[in-house]
């Protein structure tokens, strides 16, 4: 069975957003290892109010699972996660191919804006459903 149109854009929204908050999970830990160390080695020169915001949105992506699994019914909500999956596996394969794996901070920082519209997004079509 194909993934209807409402489908493949929640797919989409949900590996890029997954895309950037996990970049963002590693910036935060490596900041806060070389905080406790008393150098910066990994994170650079990370202002800590970024590495809270950046914190905050993970809170806010899994309150998104929550409500993703909440408004749809379980079945289609684990058929999506399976798509996102390899639609995740894609992105960080284009990582190797573009660079950005050793750039990371650049997928981080960018997330900082990024993510916040791409909450929004995945809430709005996942409140208010594509219609075919």
């Amino acid at each position: 069975m194909l993934p209807t149109l409402q489908e493949f854009v929640l797919v989409m929204l949900f590996g890029l957003l997954t895309w950037f908050v996990m970049r963002q999970g590693s910036h935060g830990w490596y900041y806060t290892q070389d905080f406790r160390e008393g150098h910066r080695r990994y994170a650079g020169n990370s202002s800590p109010l970024l590495v809270l915001i950046m914190g905050h949105e993970q809170y806010i992506f899994l309150a998104l699972i929550i409500l993703f699994v909440y408004m749809m019914v379980i079945y289609a909500a684990l058929k999506l996660f399976c798509l996102y999956f390899i639609f995740w596996l894609c992105l960080i394969k284009t990582e190797y191919w573009t660079g950005l794996r050793y750039k990371a901070w650049i997928i981080s920082t960018s997330g900082v804006a990024i993510v916040p519209v791409l909450l929004a997004a995945l809430v709005w079509i996942v409140r208010f459903p594509i219609s075919n």
